[in-house]
């Protein structure tokens, strides 16, 4: 059962992941994009789960200025939030493929672990079995 669902986004808990999982289902604008990452957020909240799966597979480009909030604003509230590992289905997009992995790579917190997929199921298999490094 979705627990957000517009257009451009359906949002899911994967109790088998224990995992939120964003599937992305087109462009979205900024204010959709940053009403459905923070709705994300929330989720991850009420579900209480440190594992997030973003299937973009189907997701237009992010803009700069999205990323760059991204970056700035959403990543550090998703990390004090308890998300730990993310597991990203790549878009069929380039764009979109050139800002996930800028999203990515402007990442610093070594708490944190992302790694990219084309395969949602590998993706959904990697997340369910991965524990994070004590450091």
């Amino acid at each position: 059962m979705a627990l957000f669902e517009e257009k451009y986004l359906t949002i899911h808990h994967n109790e088998d992941v224990q995992c939120i999982h964003m599937q992305w289902t087109g462009f979205a604008t900024t204010e959709n994009y940053k009403y459905g990452m923070n709705t994300g957020l929330e989720k991850v909240k009420e579900k209480h789960v440190s594992k997030w799966l973003a299937d973009m597979a189907n997701m237009g480009a992010i803009s700069p200025n999205d990323q760059k909030w991204t970056n700035e604003d959403w990543f550090p509230r998703l990390l004090e939030a308890g998300i730990r590992t993310a597991a990203v289905v790549m878009s069929k997009d380039v764009f979109n493929q050139l800002a996930v992995k800028k999203i990515g790579k402007d990442m610093t917190d070594n708490s944190y672990t992302m790694h990219f997929f084309d395969d949602l199921e590998e993706a959904k298999d990697w997340l369910k079995d991965f524990e994070p490094q004590n450091s």
